[in-house]
């Protein structure tokens, strides 16, 4: 059953729809995200997926970019997954 996601969750989706992966990975991201919400596992390995490449890849400054955008949207991810946990 899909859930409601969160605008961190939305922008997250964004971002991977940018990313430099082949897109059957992509799917399965932003399928996962869509259908079961954001995880811990799932932040963990998109983050390792974009930062396997070295600094001699020609899209290394693109990556990195993607990077720090991705750890901003999980950090607000969390902030507001301990809200709502907080508030019940």
């Amino acid at each position: 059953m899909p859930v409601h996601n969160t605008v961190e969750e939305r922008e997250i989706i964004k971002l991977v729809e940018k990313m430099p992966v082949a897109d059957e990975q992509k799917q399965a991201w932003i399928g996962q995200i869509r259908e079961s919400g954001m995880s811990e596992d799932l932040g963990k390995a998109i983050q390792q997926h974009l930062s396997e490449h070295g600094e001699n890849d020609p899209d290394f400054p693109n990556r990195a970019r993607m990077l720090r955008q991705l750890s901003s949207l999980i950090r607000s991810w969390r902030l507001t997954l301990q809200k709502k946990v907080f508030k019940r």
